[in-house]
Order: C-alpha cells, then structure tokens, then sequence
C-alpha cells in the first residue's frame, strides 16, 4: 500500500500505526469494524479527492515551468550576475574601510585575496568593539582630564563650543554664559595686543602654543592658567577648532611672587654688604655672586659658574702651599653638614694676587642632604697689616719695658748699695754722743733715707714683677703669724698718730694656710701703711674671712680720708696716686697698689 494512501487511512479511521490497519482489515466482516469503516470513508474519500486536485495543480506548476523560454532564463542569469558583482562591490568596500581602521589602528592591512563576506563582517565587528572600547577608554581621560584641567572647544572663529564644569567653576560664570562667547569674556586687560596676537599667530599656522595667562572672573577677581591650546586641522591643514587645556596656577603665580620679592629683598641686601657673598652647588661651582665678591675676586658669575670655585679662587693655604680639594677644610667642613668660620684662608684674585679673607660658610640642605653652600667673605689684608705691625710695636715695647725694667733693678741694687751704708752709719752716729740739735737733724735723715729706700725697693719689686721674675711659693704657713708681724709693721706710725690697730679673723678659717707668706705679708703692709697714712683718727681693721667658694678673703679697712669715683679709676696704676697736686699732704711712688695688684697669689687650707 502507498505510504500515503496509509497515512491517510490511519488518519480517517483514528488508527496510530500500520499493525491497527492490517488489524482492522482483517476483521471487515466485524460489525463495528463496518460501523468504523462507514464513519471514516466520507473523509476517506474526500482526503483522496483533494489529493488528486493537489497532484493536478503540481502538473500543471510543472508544465509551466518546463514552458519557461529562453528570454526568462537569460534575464534571472543576469540577475544572478547583477547580485554577484554588488556582492563583490560591498565586500571591496568593507575591506577597503576595514584597511582604513587597521592603518589608523597601526595593524597590518587586508590583502586582495580577503573576499569572505562573512570573515570581513566579523573583523568589522571586532574593530568596532576596537573602537568602543577606545571611546570609553576616552571617556574616562577625558572625565580625568575634566577633574583636574580647564577645558575648552573653540570653532575657528574663537567661539566657545565647549566648556568643562571646572571652566565655569574657575570662571564663575554658568555654561549657557560661556557657549557662543569667545573667550573675551575672561580678558583681563593684563596683557598687551602682541601677547594675544603672538598667540593666535601660533594656533592659526597650526602650532601647539603654551604659556601663561592671566584671565579675570564673573566676580572680578583675577586668575592665572598655565595653558596648552591645540589646532584641530581639517583634510586642507587649516584650523577647524581649536582645544584649550589649562591648569589653575593662581596660588603658585602668589608663591613665586613671594618668592621674587623675597629673592628682591635678598639681592639688595647682600647689594648693600660690604663683605663678598658666594653660593656654590653640590658640584662646588658657583651660582651667585654680590657685587662687592665680584670686585673682590675680579670675576663674574657667568664666568665662575663654568669653573670649580676651589681651583679658580682657593687653591692655595695661607703659608703659599698649593691646596686640594680633597684637603680643603671649608669643602670638608660643608661634606659634614657644619658651619666653617675662619680668618686664615687665602683666596686668589683673577689678576693672581692672592690676599687673607675671613670667612664664614654654612651649608645649604635640601630633603636632609648638603646640596651647596653660602659663605659671607672679607678681605682682612689691612687688618693683618695691622696687626702685623701692632705685633712689631709690641714687640719693640716690650723689649723697651725689658730694657727699663733691667736698668730700673740695675739702678735699684745701685743706689740700694749707698744708702744701706748711709742708713747703717748713720744709726752708728746717732748712737753717739750728740747734741739734740744733731740728733734731731741725724733722725731726719734716717727718716728720709729709710723712706728713699723703701721707694728703691719699690721700683726694685716691680721691675721683677714685669719682668717675670718674682715667683710666688707654695708652703704652709700660721695665718696668726703673719697678720701679728704686719700688725707689728704698722703698730708704731699707728700709734704715734693716735690710732687704733684691730684684726678680725673667721672662727671658720684653720690655723694653717697653703701659699706664699712673705708674699701675703707685703701685700698687707703695703695697704695697711696707706691706710695709717691716710688716717689721722680713728682705727685701721685688718680682716680675713672664709668664703663660700672656699677662698680666702683680706681686706684692710680705715677711717680716713677715702676716695672718689674718679680717684678709685686710677687705683693700682703705676706711679698714680689719688692726690696728684703739687700741695699734697701724703708722699710715695703711687707704687705701692701696683706691687700688691700684681702679687696676688693663691692659698688654701691643707686637706683634713
């Protein structure tokens, strides 16, 4: 049976497959098979009918198509030719636009043999995702660049078609202010015409131009850019736009301000010094020089700064050897991090003459480490002069003083000799018989002789002690003894004038002192004889007392005359007295204070 003859009968008779068929077939002579058969056959038949109709219509498509002429077949053949050659058109065109993105892309190109139509639409597909993903990754520089930069897209005329939020933040004006403006609207009339001219001349020929300028606010307030405006230029290399990029330097232009103004004030300072001011680099050359270091050294900074300052102007040490770098204690002192200050440094003129400089260097510190110096130099060639010749003046007076001091003790051991034999003869002669005529006269010149011997020994004292040559001793002594024996000295002119000797001692103070007894013994008969000279009444008070620094204080006090200011100022010189007139009541060298200002010894009491 024809499959579709079955299919047809399983689909009339509600039968699921061919064993149902054969089955029913079987069993025609069952009634209900017949009832089954009777119900379906309508449908049988009508199925069949439509299938012969069907059949009839595919002839006749059939015949048709076979009756199609020669003319119709050339005209879909050209058709077909038509549809390939666009085919191969728009497979010319995707590659030659897919080479135009590859080129720009900086990839290798398509060759002639790529004709895949589908290949060269999955290669677009990748290059626009390229791209894509280019265009966001611009995005986001361009967001970045929003951020933090001032913005702005200019037509060729100057006309603002784009600006940035920080553009209208630093401006303070809204964008719908800005767009269509030119950017006039921020001209701060700082800068002339040929600046803006200079500017447009640059952009117009194509050029990147960056500079500074200072632009002026919605609120009135000025404003500085650091700018970069870019041309955009068309397929003839003409400007079609322009970018303007630009970062807010307001607070750096007030810093550098500041900072001019303080290198002003630096520069007329070290203008105006009279001493030589340098600075050196790490490298040791020289980046500043003030005026007065220019005359001194008879270079300029152009010319130093291409020389080693040390070899051009310190090469040499103030005994005329040459002098290292390596060796040169200003460059080592600054390696260390420390200040140099010296008055025996050399340095060397541009004419080779080399004179003394006294000098002070300090180094100079940048992120914790030595990145130069500065030094602050004079010449001392007058003060070394000076003091060379002040050194020969001192010499030849000290030798002087050496001379007087000798012919003072030579003098003095010659007249000391004469009068000793004076003064012993005539004790022996007032030990005779005389009259009390002679006796008065004989007393008056031992009086006077003992007093010319006292003034010889005086002068004998102090040449010794400029000459150096009285040494103090060192040995244990009784205090009690040696202020008894002063005490002794002076009682007898102190009593023949009616006056009254006291001595006061520290209960604190030993008994037994370290020091030069005879030393201490002259020193208080010198100021205790003043002081009975210079009393007429009341009583003269030798004091000692322990300090609380351990040292041992003397001190002679009188009721006499006493001193004024002026008298005090030329106490303890040599041959001064208080009294200098021609009518004084008080005789004497005036050398007495001097001795004793210059034999102060030391002492101090024993241990235990």
């Amino acid at each position: 049976m024809h499959r579709l003859l079955e299919r047809q009968l399983k689909r009339t008779l509600g039968l699921r497959d061919g064993d149902g068929l054969a089955v029913l077939l079987a069993n025609l002579e069952d009634p209900q098979v017949r009832d089954q058969l009777r119900r379906g056959l309508p449908e049988f038949l009508e199925r069949v009918d439509q299938t012969y109709l069907q059949q009839e219509r595919d002839l006749e498509l059939r015949n048709r198509s076979l009756e199609l002429s020669t003319e119709e077949l050339t005209h879909a053949n050209e058709n077909l030719r038509r549809a390939a050659a666009t085919r191969a058109a728009i497979l010319d065109s995707l590659r030659t636009t897919a080479n135009a993105l590859l080129q720009s892309m900086g990839l290798q190109p398509l060759g002639e043999g790529e004709k895949d139509l589908e290949g060269l639409s999955q290669l677009m597909a990748n290059l626009v995702e390229e791209r894509r993903k280019a265009l966001r990754e611009l995005e986001q520089q361009k967001f970045a660049l929003d951020e933090h930069a001032i913005v702005s897209v200019t037509d060729a005329q100057g006309r603002i078609l784009y600006a940035n939020d920080r553009f209208c933040e630093v401006s303070g004006y809204h964008r719908e202010e800005l767009l269509g403006a030119t950017h006039r609207i921020v001209k701060s009339g700082y800068h002339g015409h040929a600046f803006y001219e200079g500017l447009w001349r640059t952009v117009r020929s194509g050029a990147v131009w960056h500079g500074e300028i200072c632009n002026r606010a919605k609120s009135g307030h000025l404003y500085w850019v650091a700018a970069t405006i870019v041309p955009i230029l068309d397929d003839t290399g003409h400007p079609e736009s322009y970018i303007a990029i630009r970062t807010d330097i307001t607070g750096q232009k007030a810093l550098e301000t500041r900072l001019q103004e303080h290198q002003r004030f630096l520069q007329s300072l070290t203008d105006s010094m009279g001493e030589g001011v340098y600075a050196l680099d790490a490298q040791g050359h020289c980046r500043f020089l003030n005026p007065e270091a220019q005359r001194l050294l008879g270079w300029s900074p152009l010319e130093l700064a291409s020389m080693p300052f040390h070899d051009t102007i310190h090469d040499h040490d103030a005994e005329g050897h040459p002098l290292s770098s390596e060796a040169c204690p200003i460059l080592r002192a600054i390696q260390a991090g420390q200040m140099y200050r010296s008055e025996n440094e050399v340095f060397t003129h541009r004419s080779g003459r080399r004179f003394p400089v006294s000098i002070i260097a300090v180094p100079q510190w940048l992120e914790g480490e030595v990145v130069g110096q500065v030094a602050v130099f004079q010449d001392i060639s007058l003060r070394k002069a000076s003091e060379q010749a002040l050194r020969e003046a001192r010499d030849r007076a000290e030798a002087a003083s050496q001379a007087k001091s000798d012919f003072l003790a030579n003098m003095s051991h010659e007249i000391r000799t004469p009068m000793n034999a004076v003064i012993g003869l005539t004790q022996l002669i007032l030990e005779t018989d005389l009259t009390e005529l002679q006796r008065d006269y004989l007393s008056r010149t031992l009086a006077s002789a003992q007093g010319l011997l006292g003034i010889i020994n005086d002068i004998l004292d102090f040449s010794r002690i400029e000459a150096g040559r009285m040494p103090l001793e060192c040995e244990p002594f009784v205090l009690e003894e040696v202020l008894a024996q002063v005490a002794s000295v002076i009682a007898v002119p102190a009593f023949g004038k009616g006056l009254e000797v006291l001595v006061q001692l520290d209960p604190r103070l030993p008994s037994r002192l370290m020091g030069d007894a005879l030393r201490v013994s002259q020193v208080l008969t010198n100021l205790a004889g003043n002081a009975v000279k210079f009393t007429d009444s009341g009583e003269i008070v030798l004091s000692v007392d322990l300090g609380e620094d351990g040292q041992v204080h003397f001190a002679v006090l009188d009721t006499g005359i006493g001193l004024n200011e002026e008298q005090i100022n030329r106490l303890f010189q040599p041959f001064t007295q208080a009294d200098t007139s021609t009518t004084r009541l008080y005789g004497g060298t005036g050398l007495g204070l001097a001795i004793c200002r210059h034999r102060g010894g030391w002492w101090r009491c024993p241990p235990g």
